[in-house]
């Protein structure tokens, strides 16, 4: 139960219901797994780093009470909302790629925010950002100039 860290990248974990007791966690990678239900999530009072490039995720709703995250990557999974994020004042950095968000305005909320990684957005998205973030550095893969 005193673990800090725990890399599950790639491996074929699909259900968390024991993580709900690891209350130490500070630190989880479930890049590119089966994982679709982040509910045991919720238990993690001190989880700094989320790592979930590539899972099944759809939904965020379970990280709201994640006060403590600072770097969050839900890169390439089927997130369509940032909502849930919306009060995650520590988050730092962010990574989006590969998402299909079109309500960007919980990002606005993220003051703290230094470092965001976009995929495709058009040009005025990327300047509404730019203009509430302005300490954020913001990469993007492709700026179009509309959607």
């Amino acid at each position: 139960p005193d673990l800090i860290a725990l890399n599950l990248a790639h491996s074929d974990v699909q259900i968390l219901d024991d993580l709900g007791r690891l209350f130490f966690l500070e630190y989880l990678s479930l890049a590119g797994t089966q994982i679709r239900d982040l509910q045991p999530l919720s238990n993690l009072p001190l989880l700094r780093t989320l790592l979930l490039s590539g899972s099944k995720v759809k939904e965020l709703g379970p990280l709201a009470q994640s006060k403590k995250l600072t770097t969050l990557d839900i890169s390439f999974t089927q997130v369509r909302s940032l909502e849930a994020i919306r009060d995650l004042r520590q988050l730092r950095i962010l990574r989006l790629r590969g998402l299909d968000i079109t309500r960007v305005e919980p990002l606005l909320a993220l003051k703290g925010l230094r470092f965001l990684e976009l995929g495709t957005v058009d040009r005025k998205t990327l300047q509404k950002i730019r203009s509430a973030l302005p300490g954020t550095h913001i990469e993007t893969t492709i700026v179009v100039e509309n959607l």
